[in-house]
């Protein structure tokens, strides 16, 4: 038995963590967090009065700044605009309390995009590696199962 081309496979296998590096992974994140940011700003409550900052219009994705805890960690996150302080209150609409009801929109656009959202991470993640394994070895670039 041999096998041809193992030092070739050795040295590209040795290369993936380029290809999936910290930037890659944000911009993924970023990517699958989309369909939740929608679905969170299409459900977030409006307010009444017309000039006023509305929280579904201030729906973003963030990212989070390394620290000791989530050292290693890409973070992305989905919520109110942290300007203006207007929507401090999306906290009380999502759980409630003791005088309002709970009118979740954050869980509710979470639970009905994960799926989507992971299917983009993924395509993304497996877009990069299958282009850095193919630079210029003339690899085949389909798709596999993982």
């Amino acid at each position: 038995m041999s096998l041809v081309g193992g030092k070739d496979m050795a040295k590209r296998l040795n290369e993936l963590p380029l290809a999936v590096s910290r930037r890659v992974q944000r911009q993924a994140l970023q990517k699958g967090a989309e369909p939740i940011r929608a679905e969170m700003a299409s459900s977030a409550p409006r307010d009444e009065r017309a000039n006023a900052p509305h929280l579904a219009d201030n729906i973003v994705i963030g990212t989070r700044t390394k620290t000791r805890e989530n050292e290693g960690e890409t973070i992305v996150e989905v919520g109110p605009a942290l300007q203006p302080s207007d929507h401090f209150y999306a906290f009380f609409q999502e759980y409630g309390t003791a005088y309002a009801p709970a009118q979740p929109f954050a869980r509710v656009a979470f639970d009905l995009n994960t799926r989507k959202s992971l299917n983009i991470v993924m395509s993304e993640l497996w877009a990069s590696i299958r282009k850095k394994l193919a630079l210029g070895s003339g690899m085949s670039t389909q798709r596999g199962n993982l």
